[in-house]
């Protein structure tokens, strides 16, 4: 014999999956401006490092301020004849603040289905056996 429990989060006073969900999605949407913020920053980096790279080739700058610059930035190490930053480089720098933005993309999305749901039904499959209770011999007593 199988059962299914219902438990319910949620009546028609206090709808807890939708402020969970508010929540979620203020706090979400404030951790995607901030790392919308940091992208384009790290964009802004990468187009300095390129142009103090350009500035050391033509010996306006020392390198080793290019290369402090682009550690204190990406952790990117540079070579000292190195003359633009690679693309795996860039990559590098980038792709960490790119993956922040779909990540928090993703946890508005979660937040609005916790709140565009008034309630939330979670489905438990309860199994009941029953069990027959083993028959004793009694011995002959000796």
């Amino acid at each position: 014999m199988r059962r299914i429990l219902l438990f319910r989060l949620g009546t028609r006073d206090l709808h807890l999956p939708k402020l969970f969900g508010a929540f979620i999605v203020l706090g979400a949407g404030l951790m995607l401006v901030q790392s919308l913020t940091g992208m384009f920053d790290s964009w802004e980096n990468v187009r300095a490092i390129h142009a103090c790279i350009d500035a050391a080739n033509t010996e306006t700058v020392l390198i080793q301020e290019c290369q402090t610059q682009a550690y204190h930035a990406f952790g990117i190490l540079l070579r000292a004849n190195q003359l633009r930053l690679t693309d795996l480089q860039v990559v590098t720098g980038l792709l960490p603040k790119i993956a922040d933005v779909f990540f928090w993309v993703g946890g508005i999305i979660i937040g609005l289905v916790f709140y565009r749901s008034w309630k939330i039904m979670l489905p438990i499959e309860e199994s009941i056996m029953d069990v027959k209770s083993p028959r004793w011999k009694r011995g002959k007593k000796r």
